[in-house]
């Protein structure tokens, strides 16, 4: 359990590392951004396409991108 936990904030320190160095990014997006449904991390930015900042995760078109969205982020279906 001790070496999980260690992974675990391992996992975590870059995760917030990797967040504060998109920040900027981020904050200079003039559209939407919502929570990735591949990393659940809040960098998917929607602008006629959409594609995370985070994961680089990106949908063919609108409707995949919704239908993960609903599937992973949601879990509707």
């Amino acid at each position: 359990m001790d070496e999980i936990r260690a992974g675990v904030l391992e996992v975590e320190a870059y995760v917030d590392q990797r967040m504060k160095k998109l920040e900027p990014q981020l904050r200079a997006v003039k559209t939407i951004v919502m929570t990735c449904p591949a990393c659940f991390q809040d960098a998917l930015v929607i602008d006629g396409g959409s594609e995370c900042l985070f994961c680089h995760y990106a949908a063919a078109d609108g409707l995949e991108a919704a239908s993960d969205y609903i599937d992973h982020t949601l879990g509707e279906r």
